[in-house]
């Protein structure tokens, strides 16, 4: 009677005594009434424990949400001051908004900050605050920095690192474009490929291309070290160390490796030919050189053309065929002089050719 007492006492509720029934293994829980105690949503079977649901339970805890539409939640998570910091929606999205973290490392971010076809794959990458769209990253402190930029790409150990609001930018391999903040439109696709660059619309494809180079735009440089010091705009240069130390020259196009590795700032020179002016040649302009190991004799040289293996330029407005040392038939013509002659050499001999009018 006694202990009886005691658990009348414990559990005698206002208006009545405790009562009602439940199911193996679901937790019981307080009715409307506040009296009776009948079936939670949660389910333990001593293994896992599901919540609404009760068979076939595939994790210590499986959640089924209400329907598969996107407007309703199997789980979401809220801090005081923000919502869905984390969630699953019941049409299978996922969604956390400050990443997916291992330890103190995050490593996935998708459409930080509410915005959209954004993907983030790497340590640090991607940024919580955000406003663009249509970005993706792969790799170590890729895109970090990015406010509002959209259409980007980067993939490889901080590619473009310090982009904040610039577009259009595809940079394939570590520390490519890594100094770009605010430029638009340039791709860069190998080792610390415009590393430098701050400028738009260039394309740099090889390691080191175009890689110290702060300034100059709309240049194209393909091959390992091509244009690596440029700063200057509207160059191409194909082929390995390429106008490799070129600095503030501009309108150069230069195919072949070596081809024109020299230049300094002299401008508007094609060269075209494995190691083409690639020696002597600094700041000579207005040259044509096509043809493997053409060379100048001044590195000033400027207005010529020399077509053939080996020819070689000696002075400024020359017309230049073949080379004397291998070619019997070689030809070079200079400029008219005072007395209305053209002077030409052919195999190393001086001649003058009279002109008059007609």
């Amino acid at each position: 009677m006694f202990n009886q007492g005691i658990y009348h006492q414990s559990t005698q509720m206002t208006g009545g005594f405790v009562g009602g029934s439940g199911t193996v293994n679901y937790v019981a829980k307080w009715t409307p009434n506040g009296v009776t105690i009948g079936n939670s949503q949660i389910f333990d079977n001593g293994t896992n424990v599901g919540i609404n649901i009760s068979s076939s339970l595939g994790a210590k805890l499986h959640v089924v949400g209400a329907g598969n539409t996107s407007g309703t939640y199997a789980f979401r998570a809220d801090s005081s001051t923000v919502s869905n910091l984390f969630y699953v929606r019941n049409d299978g999205a996922v969604s956390s908004l400050n990443g997916y973290w291992i330890g103190s490392e995050k490593i996935f971010y998708i459409n930080p900050n509410g915005t959209i076809a954004n993907i983030f794959i790497g340590d640090s990458s991607g940024n919580s605050t955000l406003t663009g769209g249509t970005n993706a990253t792969l790799g170590s402190n890729t895109l970090n920095n990015l406010t509002s930029g959209s259409f980007n790409i980067a993939f490889g150990y901080q590619a473009l690192r310090n982009l904040t609001s610039g577009s259009y930018c595809v940079a394939i391999g570590s520390q490519s474009l890594f100094s770009n903040s605010t430029s638009d439109s340039n791709t860069a696709i190998g080792y610390r490929s415009l590393f430098s660059s701050t400028t738009s619309q260039n394309t740099a494809i090889g390691a080191y291309a175009i890689g110290s180079g702060a300034s100059g735009g709309q240049n194209t440089a393909i091959g390992y070290n091509s244009m690596y010091n440029s700063t200057g705009t509207k160059c191409t240069a194909v082929g390995w160390n390429v106008l490799g130390n070129q600095s503030s020259a501009d309108y150069n196009t230069a195919i072949g490796a070596g081809a024109g590795s020299s230049v300094t700032i002299g401008s508007y020179n094609t060269l075209i030919g494995y190691n083409s002016a690639a020696t002597i040649l600094t700041t000579g302009q207005k040259l044509t050189i096509i043809g493997a190991e053409t060379a100048v004799t001044n590195a000033a040289d400027s207005g010529s053309i020399a077509i053939g293996h080996g020819a070689t330029i000696t002075g400024n407005n020359q017309f230049v065929i073949g080379s004397a040392a291998t070619n019997a038939g070689a030809v070079t013509a200079e400029a008219v002089t005072s007395d209305a002659t053209w002077l030409v050499k052919i195999n190393g001999t001086n001649y003058k050719i009279l002109l008059y009018t007609i």
